[in-house]
């Protein structure tokens, strides 16, 4: 008797796909803290005072020492969660406690964002959190990741990449969703508790919504080749799951993680030829199987992540500066015949349309000044190497 895979599932060679990253996308951390003063609290209320009167959230940096990375953030007029004071950067968000001493509840919450853990590595951003506690005057006693993102990014061939795979996923959550883009799957969604997942083509999601054209850098691709997608396998555990599988503080999650990725890629959720067979005798995809192995634990530093992150952001300000300065020298034009033979200098008509427009905008170099302050946290990237603590 031979056995094979039922009809609608495609076969091809394991060697056909690969592995093009694994690492966390995400990491929230809950931290207990002995505040040493009530400097930081002094500071932030005026913040939030003048962001409550102003209606705008208040622009700070934490001077961390001359040869450190000082931090550039943003003070939001209001709390959430129960936590007095947000705090927020491009590199991270802190919700901040106001009581000095340690309680049932974290004194601060800590949202790491994903391009920050890409580009300096997990246990860097990590640490980067607690020097900046400490120079705030904080005495951190216990770290605890309170929701993680593991993932694996896979090259897959596009004709495996269908709807049809939702009748070969075996989960524990209830619910398994497909999502659709102009009649083309773009993922699955799976479970919505205290460990979720989500499979979804990442080149796509970055052309439609992340921007985050970095990647292609982890990846080490220039394009995704032709009938071929990048999909992400993702899972998000969160405090509850985490403390069950034995990740319950930052040095539990780092001992672990090969553990908890073996748990949400062989336990929690699979794909199998036959999802109807008996478990013990359901057989893993095989470019499932690729993405079980795949996970090589928490990635390390990449300094291209931050230079292209720039790059990205001065090339799309540019032509919106370029567009509204071509506006101004088509208003400026009137009715004046423009010879397409006969091409505009851009840089010399550019130049005359600046100056058009700094003789009719309102603002003084004060306001301009204010504008500019609040706009760098948004800014704002440390430097690749920026591990202050031990």
């Amino acid at each position: 008797m031979t056995i094979s895979p039922p009809s609608n599932v495609k076969v091809f060679q394991s060697g056909s796909i690969s592995v093009l990253a694994s690492g966390i996308d995400s990491l929230s951390v809950s931290l207990q803290i002995e505040w040493q003063s009530t400097r930081l609290f002094e500071l932030l209320t005026i913040l939030k005072v003048e962001a409550k009167k102003t209606e705008q959230d208040q622009p700070a940096r934490l001077e961390v020492g001359s040869d450190k990375a000082d931090w550039l953030f943003v003070v939001k007029p209001h709390g959430k969660d129960g936590y007095e004071w947000i705090l927020t950067g491009s590199e991270m968000t802190l919700k901040v406690a106001n009581w000095q001493s340690p309680k049932q509840r974290p004194s601060v919450m800590v949202d790491i964002r994903s391009e920050t853990l890409w580009t300096h590595g997990l246990d860097a951003a990590v640490n980067r959190v607690l020097s900046l506690i400490e120079v705030m005057d904080g005495l951190c006693l216990v770290v605890k990741p309170s929701r993680v993102d593991v993932c694996v990014d896979v090259l897959l061939p596009a004709d495996v990449w269908e709807e049809e795979l939702r009748k070969h996923f075996v989960t524990r959550a209830h619910q398994v969703n497909p999502h659709f883009r102009n009649g083309a799957l773009t993922g699955f969604s799976i479970g919505r508790g205290v460990t979720s997942a989500r499979l979804y083509d990442k080149a796509l999601e970055i052309e439609t919504k992340s921007g985050k054209v970095w990647m292609y850098d982890i990846w080490k691709l220039r394009f995704v080749p032709p009938d071929f997608r990048v999909i992400r396998v993702e899972f998000q555990v969160r405090r509850e799951r985490l403390k069950e599988l034995g990740c319950n503080t930052w040095t539990r999650l780092q001992v672990n993680l090969p553990g908890l990725w073996n748990y949400c890629a062989k336990h929690w959720l699979r794909l199998v030829e036959d999802a109807s067979a008996h478990h013990t005798q359901q057989v893993l995809f095989p470019w499932w199987q690729v993405v079980v192995d795949g996970f090589v634990g928490a990635q390390g530093a990449n300094e291209l992540v931050r230079e292209k992150t720039f790059s990205v952001e001065l090339a799309r300000h540019a032509n919106q500066i370029v567009g509204g300065l071509g506006s101004i020298v088509a208003i400026e034009s009137g009715d004046d015949f423009i010879d397409m033979d006969a091409p505009m200098e851009m840089a010399s008509y550019c130049h005359s349309a600046l100056d058009i427009a700094l003789e009719n905008i309102q603002i003084t170099d004060l306001e301009f000044t204010e504008r500019v302050a609040k706009k760098q946290p948004r800014y704002s990237r440390s430097a690749t190497g920026f591990v202050v603590k031990p």
